[in-house]
């Protein structure tokens, strides 16, 4: 489960980020003095970025809520409301960081529906050939499991008296270059 997933990251992340963003950053920035490049705050860039980094807070943090709180009510309800489970699917909750993200970085900056498409567009053609490989390779482990060749690989390996340890990473390496992740 996703929101599981996310939990744990957190916690583990958690002490990463304060030893090696907190600490670490305050230590190395006394260490290195560079100084910021003179036109830094002019340009485009600076003119249509918000204000504050709200926007971006809530961009990056809506998607995580929503999946979270499916995940916690999932858990702790016997019978989570349709509203929280259909809100913190992964799809809609990163719909709507996408439209949250249209409308304050984009709309609100006076941007045009035609160049927000161009924009979306472009970015979402390197994630088609990635979205596609990794569903082709979901396809290819069922086709494997289905037809009981993963078993078939398993018992072949087993033939050689393999160390249990050794036989297991085999078979893992090898299910895993078949199926190309």
């Amino acid at each position: 489960d996703l929101g599981w997933v996310i939990l744990a990251g957190a916690l583990a992340g958690l002490p990463a980020v304060l030893v090696a963003g907190l600490f670490y950053g305050q230590y190395i920035s006394r260490q290195i003095k560079v100084s910021a490049p003179p036109a830094a705050d002019e340009g485009p860039s600076a003119a249509t970025a918000p204000s504050s980094p709200g926007p971006f807070f809530a961009i990056i943090g809506l998607p995580i809520v929503l999946i979270l709180a499916q995940t916690i009510s999932g858990s702790l309800l016997p019978a989570p409301p349709p509203l929280v489970v259909f809100l913190g699917h992964p799809f809609t909750a990163l719909l709507l960081a996408n439209l949250l993200a249209w409308y304050w970085l984009g709309i609100k900056k006076g941007e045009k529906p035609a160049e927000l498409l161009q924009v979306s567009a472009q970015s979402l053609q390197p994630a088609g050939s990635i979205i596609l490989l990794t569903g082709a390779g979901g396809v290819f482990k069922q086709v494997l499991v289905d037809t009981g060749a993963g078993e078939q690989i398993a018992s072949g390996m087993a033939a050689y008296g393999l160390p249990v340890i050794l036989f297991a990473f085999l078979s893992a390496a090898l299910v895993r270059v078949a199926q190309g992740s």
